[in-house]
């Protein structure tokens, strides 16, 4: 089975950590797996492909200048024939237009994630409404949590053409191993390290919840005046985060691609998100036995039981927010159960290779029609 993974990126964020966990986990059962990206004339991201370049995995990049360019469909169709793929999995809306309609007539297999329907201007309306007619035309639909289907489902798609798959990360990536570096990758970001180091990983984006974390941050401050706090990750609120936070000790690392390390150096992970699936990084945070608080939405309360493995808390609500991490920052023995119960979790039900054993079955179904 040869398959080809397309994506149209704006940068390394979840959808793109799926893609490339999932190529990674396929190719260790020798299914042959292209990473295929849009190299977008006003917009290049190809981030991905050069990740799973990293890994050893096959690429291909079809240029693409706009929103809608029919030389990409020529391109991309010549690419199916002639690689031979057997089956295409899109991950987003443009890569669902575009393999729609350059594999007409050529029999192919259509497998698509729904990873999130993000966006509230007008233009991204239009596009998630676009993406949600072609919907019917794919041949299996893969929601990454309850939420996600539920929304495929309002749109009169068949239940059986809908399967939920959970986010799947490699545990190797995040081994204790990285415990060894975490007094140098601290000296190179600029946290003490009798520092209590918070941080959250995303894009910044207003879904993230970034502005209550620093509202929260102030709070912890009063209370706690060792901690740090770090924010992972790039995107269009970056000014706008820091100003916000002022004078608080906020580091902004912008986009990294040392994440094990970076969640050794951690204390206490932090997800103030309004708006989820089931976040791949809160999965990398558990598999590096750091303790979590994360806010309820999505899937989230299906991973975490709280209290037990992680501490819930409700979106936009500041107090409890800051609550929840004073609570851990004060009890080491609570923190210490949390992670190793958080730990556990995640390598029995959110591997990559639990994950990728559920796509292959998928895969095997539709192209067995």
């Amino acid at each position: 089975m040869n398959i080809l993974q397309l994506i149209s990126s704006g940068g390394f964020f979840g959808a793109e950590n799926v893609l490339l966990e999932l190529s990674k986990a396929l190719k260790r059962r020798n299914v042959e797996t292209v990473v295929g990206v849009f190299n977008n004339k006003y917009n290049p991201h190809t981030e991905v492909a050069e990740e799973a370049e990293r890994h050893n995995l096959k690429t291909a990049a079809f240029q693409c200048n706009g929103r809608f360019d029919p030389r990409t469909l020529i391109t991309l169709r010549s690419f199916l024939k002639h690689n031979r793929i057997d089956l295409i999995h899109t991950h987003n809306y443009k890569s669902n237009f575009y393999a729609f309609f350059a594999s007409l007539g050529l029999n192919l297999p259509l497998v698509t994630t729904c990873h999130n329907w993000l966006g509230a201007s007008a233009k991204m309306r239009f596009y998630n409404a676009l993406d949600k007619s072609l919907l019917s035309g794919f041949d299996r639909l893969v929601a990454v949590s309850d939420r996600v289907k539920d929304e495929i489902m309002l749109h009169g798609i068949p239940m059986s053409k809908v399967s939920i798959i959970s986010n799947g990360i490699d545990i190797t990536r995040f081994a204790s191993r990285w415990q060894d570096d975490r007094a140098k990758i601290r000296k190179d970001i600029g946290v003490p390290i009798d520092s209590e180091l918070i941080g959250t990983v995303g894009r910044l984006t207003e879904e993230k919840g970034h502005s209550f974390l620093l509202e929260a941050a102030r709070i912890v401050r009063q209370h706690y005046p060792k901690a740090m706090f770090i924010i992972i990750g790039d995107g269009p609120l970056m000014e706008k985060l820091k100003k916000e936070a002022g004078k608080l000790p906020f580091i902004f690392t912008g986009f990294r691609n040392d994440m094990p390390g970076l969640y050794s150096a951690l204390d206490l992970f932090v997800l103030p998100s309004l708006n989820e699936g089931l976040p791949m990084v809160l999965l990398e945070a558990m598999a590096s036995h750091k303790p979590v608080v994360a806010t309820k939405v999505g899937d989230v309360p299906k991973l975490i039981c709280s209290g037990q493995n992680g501490l819930l808390v409700e979106p936009a609500n500041v107090k409890s927010l800051a609550d929840a991490l004073l609570y851990l920052s004060a009890d080491d023995k609570k923190r210490c159960l949390i992670a190793q119960e958080g730990y556990r979790t995640v390598l029995k039900h959110f591997s990559s290779k639990v994950m990728a054993d559920r796509y292959l079955k998928i895969y095997r179904e539709v192209s067995d029609k």
